[in-house]
């Protein structure tokens, strides 16, 4: 009886045995590739189960004749056959197609109870607890960075390699990818990099690159931005800066009022339940995005998200802009495990256009401080190791989180080849022409081009030939001169400038330049140059020139990136010109002014970016405020030359009000000690062209006023749509309005004409001069037009109290 049952026992398990084996697996995503956490895993007939666990992985019975059942919320659900289960165990999960447009038409005409809605009650919790789940709230952590930035000439066909303009570089067009993205499209750039990143909490952050490598362009100092210092943005935060733009972030507490929410999709997992909730802008012109999240209802820390700027939101040249992230529980935190962009700009849909596809993956994160304070308190936060860049494909090798595919590293060969070729060579010097105003060639350069011919009222018709060499003559040594012609007035005039590099990471160089040309000492520093043809064509009033005969030599030391001094030692005769004279209280005219001064100066921009290429340097800008600021101390060398002292200021900055767009700040002042003739007292700047110049008094004419201690302030207020998006004309053509407000305040002694008097046009202001108006930009996506109106000042008959000013300002 015994050995029966003993029998039956055998039988009954090797019957089981015989029907179910265990099956283990993983399960991701089909085009991230990343593991997809707390996945429902069923047998459909058998309604046996499990869930995948934080990493995607699982272990269930395996059943011969039955199908399994794979489903994850914000994924379409995947059904099996046993027989058909792949042998790798790993199970490939689609994203659902959105269903935004869905949902709103079945809520369309309901109007949801704020307190009732779950939506709701889900995002406040959400909200309520970004603190405890934003890693930049945490003490300190430390991880690995990979980032991988691709731009794609998309549009493309098979015709595209038989244009002529394409034509020499075909071979880069032979194999375009028609399947990944909406648009068929060829790599023309690749970018990689690797660093540490450090962060700790009251401190700063800090990064070091390790290795970098980019196709086709060969400047080093873009390493220093394919990190995560300058690539990342915060979910967490209540606004998001994309395209120097304040986008409001759907997990801002207050972003119910610019966005609508609706739970979409949940999915249990033991004692935690995942929701999927998705969003979309009230008002589809505002910055804001649409897209999903999911999170769950312990820890509401993001599981994931995706965000989508819509198509008609208020902003230009991007037809598809799309962002997702992944979370990774890790020490009960959630953090960003995965980050993919794509970019779509476009300036039509039928036009070729670029996508910009990055991608980022963060690794190896640690809790744990490893870093003392000091390490954290250099402003220079990004470090880059001397061997990133020259050794970046070798140590890429090393650290990349998986290998490029063969695809990807024909991208390497395809554009390094491309950018070789004579053809690619010629446009890359146009332009670079076209932004610098250069012509390359091996070891010089012409230019500037629009310098060539002008005219004026002194000269008459000017001609004029420039050049500068570039670092295949010289690498540490550039020569810049020009010389130049005036018909009219029959004169030569010349330039000669000398620079010796001592340090290019860190911006460093002596300098020695001797002129002998005419100039606008009254004009700014963004005005056009004096013989650009532009400023010919588009003046209002006549310059006021003076001969200028300059030797200077400057001392030029960056100890940081924004961070900077300057030493002038400066010696100038001027002669003036045309309606100016030099006259002295005694009715005497006097040929010229002989000046020595000695000038320092420095500059603080915190953070401020920075690309270099060759013996130029590109500023990204710097979102901290600016200072700069000079003294000058006048000397009297053998009788000539004029004591004084004179102090300068500038502060520029930004301030962001989010949905409600953007201040513009420049405040400036200055004085003078001593008794000065009036090329050298504080000229206020003016504007003598109908094109708008951002740094002068529009109405005021050059050498108009002047003060020898004034304040000023220049403010400008950009609604960034918040006023045209809901006008329907405005909102279809998205222009954007803005308002502004320039003044200045100063104080002139009557002693300084003791030694010149002032010419006929220039005087002290007899009260603060005020300019103010409005303007749209954003026309036609270039233009940009000021109405401006002069408040004060104005008893002169040749005063302009009210005029238009016009821009060409392309932005996004």
């Amino acid at each position: 009886m015994l050995v029966r049952k003993i029998g039956f026992i055998i039988l009954f398990f090797a019957s089981v045995f015989s029907k179910a084996q265990n099956l283990q697996g993983t399960i991701i995503d089909s085009i991230t590739q990343l593991q997809i956490p707390f996945a429902n895993i069923v047998w459909v007939g058998h309604q046996v189960g499990t869930i995948a666990d934080l990493n995607g992985e699982f272990q269930i019975i395996k059943y011969n004749n039955d199908t399994l059942s794979f489903s994850a919320i914000g994924y379409q659900e995947l059904k099996l056959h046993s027989k058909d289960l792949p042998l790798s165990g790993l199970i490939l999960l689609t994203k659902k197609n959105e269903v935004l447009g869905d949902v709103q038409i079945k809520v369309k005409k309901r109007r949801r109870k704020r307190k009732q809605d779950k939506a709701y009650i889900l995002h406040q919790a959400i909200a309520k607890n970004r603190i405890n789940n934003d890693l930049k709230k945490k003490p300190y952590y430390d991880c690995e960075v990979y980032n991988k930035i691709e731009i794609d000439l998309n549009n493309v066909d098979s015709n595209t390699q038989n244009l002529l303009l394409f034509k020499p570089i075909a071979f880069v067009f032979q194999n375009p990818d028609t399947v990944s993205l909406k648009k068929s499209f060829s790599p023309v750039f690749l970018s990689e990099g690797f660093s540490n990143y450090y962060y700790k909490k009251g401190i700063g952050e800090k990064e070091v690159v390790q290795a970098s490598k980019n196709a086709g362009i060969n400047i080093p100092s873009i390493a220093k931005y394919t990190g995560n210092i300058h690539t990342d943005f915060n979910i967490y935060n209540n606004y998001l800066r994309i395209f120097q733009k304040q986008f409001v972030s759907p997990l801002a507490k207050g972003s119910w009022l610019s966005y609508k929410y609706f739970i979409t999709d949940s999915l249990k997992s033991g004692d935690t339940t995942f929701y999927r909730l998705d969003f979309k802008p009230r008002r589809e012109e505002d910055l804001a995005f649409e897209g999903y999240l999911i999170t769950d209802n312990k820890s509401h820390g993001l599981n994931e998200i995706t965000l989508n700027i819509p198509d008609r939101c208020n902003i230009n040249f991007i037809e598809e802009f799309n962002i997702k992230q992944k979370y990774v529980l890790k020490d009960s935190v959630w953090v960003l495990e995965y980050e993919s962009i794509l970019i779509d700009v476009n300036p039509g849909e039928k036009n070729y256009g670029f996508y910009i596809q990055k991608n980022t993956h963060w690794m190896n994160y640690s809790f744990n401080e490893k870093k003392p304070d000091a390490f954290f308190t250099s402003a220079q936060k990004t470090e880059v190791k001397d061997s990133a860049y020259q050794h970046g494909d070798v140590l890429l090798e090393k650290y990349r989180p998986k290998k490029l595919e063969a695809s990807e590293k024909s991208i390497y060969n395809n554009v390094d080849s491309a950018m070789n070729t004579r053809y690619l060579k010629i446009i890359k010097n146009l332009s670079l022409m076209a932004y610098t105003g250069y012509y390359p060639f091996k070891y010089w350069e012409y230019g500037p081009y629009y310098t060539t011919y002008s005219f004026n009222n002194i000269e008459g018709k000017r001609v004029r030939v420039g050049f500068q060499t570039t670092q295949d003559l010289l690498k540490n040594w550039r020569i810049n001169s020009h010389i130049a012609h005036g018909f009219g007035d029959k004169i030569t005039k010349y330039r000669g400038l000398i620079t010796k590099f001592y340090g290019f990471d860190k911006w460093r160089f002596f300098e020695f330049e001797h002129l002998n040309d005419y100039k606008t000492l009254s004009a700014s520093d963004n005005a056009f140059q004096e013989d650009n043809i532009l400023a010919s064509i588009t003046r209002r009033v006549d310059p006021k020139y003076t001969h200028t005969i300059r030797s200077r030599f400057v001392w030029f030391h960056e100890w940081y990136n924004g961070i900077n001094n300057s030493i002038e030692l400066k010696t100038e005769k001027l002669v003036p010109l045309g309606t100016l004279n030099y006259k002295t209280s005694n009715d005497e005219f006097v040929d010229n002014l002989r000046t020595y001064t000695l000038k320092l100066g420095g500059r603080f921009a915190l953070d401020e970016k920075f690309i270099r290429y060759g013996f130029r340097r590109l500023s990204l800008s710097t979102r901290n405020p600016r200072l700069d600021y000079n003294y000058t101390y006048g000397m009297k060398i053998n009788d000539f030359g004029y004591e004084f002292h004179k102090l300068e200021f500038d502060i520029a900055d930004r301030y962001f009000f989010g949905f409600f767009g953007f201040l513009d700040v420049k405040l400036l002042g200055g004085k003078i000690w001593g008794k000065v003739p009036y090329p050298l007292l504080l000229n206020h700047q003016g504007n003598d062209s109908y094109y708008f110049d951002n740094q002068a008094f529009n109405l005021m004419n050059p050498f108009e006023f002047a003060s020898d201690q004034y304040v000023s302030a220049m403010l400008k207020y950009n609604f960034n749509g918040l006023i045209s998006n809901r006008l329907p004309y405005f909102k279809r053509l998205k222009i954007r309005t803005f308002v502004f407000a320039n003044g200045v305040y100063g104080i002139l002694n009557s002693n300084h004409e003791n030694i010149i008097l002032l010419p006929n046009g220039l005087s002290s202001l007899n009260e603060p001069y005020l300019e103010t108006g409005f303007g749209f930009d954003n026309i036609f996506k270039l233009i940009r037009l000021d109405f401006i109106w002069r408040m004060t000042n104005i008893n002169s008959q040749q005063v302009q109290t009210f005029g238009v000013t016009f821009d060409l300002v392309p932005n996004f």
